[in-house]
């Protein structure tokens, strides 16, 4: 048990800014922000204690269950919204009221992909760096193709290969990644 304290703690040091971060990115209240991370780590309480996550994709997990605790806020506080009805003031319409509750969802849902983009970026800097520990040749060639966008000509130059090299390299590279990461990548 004081083992399973000891990681949490260090998890917690490690990722709350994080997980906290995200949420606030989606709801944009600090307060409400620190809460949904409190709930957050006390599921990975629950998920260390039986350990069932892998050390290496705890941070994912911590960014989209953050994510998707603030997302279930704002879905509850417009329902809620939505339940109870809003007292408009005196100088305010119905109309006027919807308007402002349809921009509140709006805002949630353009924070929703903002989050979504987050996360897949991080994704990938994490499996570019992976890629360049696993095959530093891979990772080159992925890098020449995808992110400076030459073709397999271009790169087959700059390298000193031949093209059906670039391209067998590249193929595997894309096989090996795909491999390991598509499962994760699916959850996103």
């Amino acid at each position: 048990m004081d083992n399973i304290n000891k990681k949490l703690q260090t998890l917690y040091d490690k990722y709350w800014s994080l997980a906290t971060k995200v949420a606030n990115n989606v709801i944009h209240d600090y307060g409400w922000s620190q809460d949904i991370c409190q709930e957050v780590f006390v599921s990975l309480y629950q998920l260390v204690e039986r350990q069932e996550l892998n050390d290496d994709l705890i941070k994912y997990w911590l960014i989209v269950t953050t994510k998707h605790k603030a997302i279930d806020y704002c879905r509850k506080a417009y329902r809620k919204y939505e339940t109870v009805g809003y007292e408009y003031g005196e100088n305010e319409s119905q109309e006027d009221a919807n308007v402002r509750r349809s921009h509140h969802a709006r805002a949630c849902y353009v924070e929703d992909e903002m989050a979504d983009d987050y996360i897949k970026k991080e994704f990938i800097n994490e499996m570019m760096k992976d890629l360049e520990e696993h095959n530093k040749n891979w990772h080159e060639i992925i890098e020449k193709s995808y992110v400076e966008q030459k073709d397999a000509t271009e790169i087959a130059g700059e390298l000193g290969i031949t093209v059906e090299n670039v391209r067998t390299r590249l193929h595997r590279a894309k096989s090996w990644t795909q491999k390991r990461y598509q499962s994760e990548y699916d959850r996103l």
